[in-house]
């Protein structure tokens, strides 16, 4: 494509870091994006990356309800001055994302990119791979890596198998997934609890409400954290070579709650609500889904 057309600029980025997951599958006594990795909450990994990133103009974070307050207290610590506002996350994640669109500064950005906090580790160069695109006249980018495992589309009842996808044709989704804003906007703004309820993807969204959307080639170190396991591969994959001291968080990588990267005074107050960084809204919400 070499459509290049004025309106088809990306001049304003803006993040919506999704961190609004309850963590339940992961067995934590607090939200996923603030159990603790590699010495710090989850949620500071990607947040210090988009705030390092030179494209990124600003970056509105959601969170579970009654956590702004820890989330404020985590973009001071951080120095992240790009962080605009702190939303309150919805009961799914595309809900989270209709209540990020709407802390966006002004509606200027042209240009949104959607993360999960639960993927900690984005490269700079991801984050350029999927912003490209959208100025050649896509409404939505989606990181993604070939499928290596054979695929089976089955009775979900039965477990009786319909076919066998064809796996050169499949791709696994990742994130920040970069999107044109105004048809974000579009794709969600209409829909109810239940449709919200069964977007899992923001440029699927897009696609089909008519937008055209594109893969770029993903990176294998954007791992999602969904369990216990997953935390623990990852934290000893970011370990310094040392071996860690006896009674060091190290020798409890199953317990993701012993990794507290947030003293206790900072999580005082936490059920204050803050709609930005500096004071507060949010739409009502249960989480950002279990994510």
């Amino acid at each position: 494509m070499n459509d290049y057309a004025p309106e088809h600029l990306i001049d304003d980025v803006c993040v919506i870091l999704v961190a609004a997951g309850t963590g339940q599958r992961l067995g934590a006594r607090r939200p996923k994006a603030f159990v603790g990795l590699a010495g710090e909450v989850l949620a500071a990994h990607s947040l210090r990356a988009f705030e390092e990133h030179e494209a990124v103009d600003s970056i509105v974070l959601v969170v579970p309800p009654e956590w702004e307050g820890p989330a404020e207290v985590l973009v001071d610590d951080l120095g992240c001055a790009k962080v605009t506002s702190i939303e309150t996350g919805g009961a799914s994640r595309a809900a989270s994302v209709l209540a990020g669109l709407a802390g966006v500064p002004d509606r200027a950005a042209t240009a949104v990119l959607v993360h999960d906090a639960a993927r900690p580790l984005v490269s700079e160069a991801l984050i350029d791979r999927v912003l490209a695109p959208l100025a050649e006249g896509y409404d939505a980018v989606v990181p993604a890596l070939p499928a290596t495992d054979t695929v089976k589309h089955v009775d979900p009842e039965t477990g009786r198998v319909l076919s066998t996808l064809p796996r050169g044709e499949l791709r696994l989704a990742q994130t920040p997934q970069a999107c044109r804003a105004s048809a974000l906007h579009a794709a969600l703004r209409g829909l109810d609890d239940v449709g919200l309820a069964g977007v899992t993807d923001d440029a699927a969204a897009i696609e089909q409400a008519g937008g055209r959307t594109v893969c770029v080639a993903g990176d294998v170190r954007a791992v999602k954290i969904t369990t216990a396991a997953d935390l623990a591969a990852l934290e000893l994959r970011l370990a310094p070579a040392a071996p860690p001291a006896e009674g060091s968080h190290a020798d409890h990588p199953d317990h993701p709650d012993d990794l507290e990267p947030l003293d206790e005074h900072d999580l005082e107050g936490s059920g204050e609500t803050h709609g930005d960084a500096s004071g507060a809204t949010g739409a009502e919400g249960s989480d950002g889904g279990a994510r």
